[in-house]
């Protein structure tokens, strides 16, 4: 999915009290600031076991599920799969950006509170990943799918660069909410930050987002990165 650039405030307007730093409730890592976004492409939906299964042909998920996000993947495994495309994983930036766009919505579909027709969190049945894109009306008005429920999402900062920084504590961010998640993280605004390399978890998944580089990926929006392997 093409999305065009722009810019907005990322973050939350009472990052700074509610709760002690400690709490998993906590809003100080959502401190508002304004961002200049460029245009990118970024992946419809999370990536799914039959697609990840197209680089580790090791990758065994059960039967009927391969339509359901890929998990327990660590940080390192999902850019490896997303630099395979010729893409990388979104910024965090990026991806607010495209959950709450220049408007700023509190959740991708809006501002209404989420329902389990809107995301699949953890009131709703059941307690495990849905297959991508179960929830058509919790997508976003550009049509990015699940950036609120079934997994959360592994991101990266805006500043990281693969040839040139460690994958360190400092690179890991997490995204989005997912089925075991309270409505609290699926605000887009949600993030998690300070995790270990090898971290990994049944409930945090990735999609793949590419930048508009140059022709052909800036040229024209019929562009799919399948055209580039």
């Amino acid at each position: 999915m093409w999305i065009e650039g722009g810019t907005f405030v990322t973050g939350s307007d009472g990052w700074k009290g509610g709760f002690p730093v400690a709490s998993p409730y906590s809003r100080t890592d959502e401190q508002a600031r304004e961002w200049t976004v460029q245009g990118f492409w970024i992946q419809e939906h999370e990536v799914t076991n039959e697609e990840y299964a197209r680089l580790d042909t090791a990758h065994s998920f059960p039967f009927g599920e391969e339509r359901h996000p890929v998990a327990e993947l660590t940080w390192r495994q999902a850019l490896t799969y997303a630099r395979s495309l010729g893409g990388r994983l979104p910024t965090e930036v990026e991806w607010e950006f495209v959950a709450r766009g220049a408007e700023r919505r509190e959740y991708p579909w809006g501002d209404a509170e989420p329902t389990c027709e809107l995301a699949h969190y953890v009131e709703c049945e059941p307690r495990s990943t849905l297959p991508a894109m179960t929830r058509p009306s919790g997508a976003t008005p550009e049509g990015v799918h699940d950036l609120a429920g079934n997994v959360r999402e592994w991101v990266m900062p805006v500043w990281f660069d693969p040839a040139r920084h460690p994958v360190n504590r400092d690179a890991i961010k997490v995204k989005g909410g997912s089925f075991a998640h309270l409505a609290f993280f699926l605000r887009a605004a949600s993030v998690t930050n300070d995790l270990p390399p090898l971290y990994s978890w049944d409930n945090i998944g990735f999609r793949v987002a590419w930048s508009c580089d140059g022709p052909p990926r800036c040229a024209t929006r019929h562009y799919t990165p399948e055209a580039t392997r």
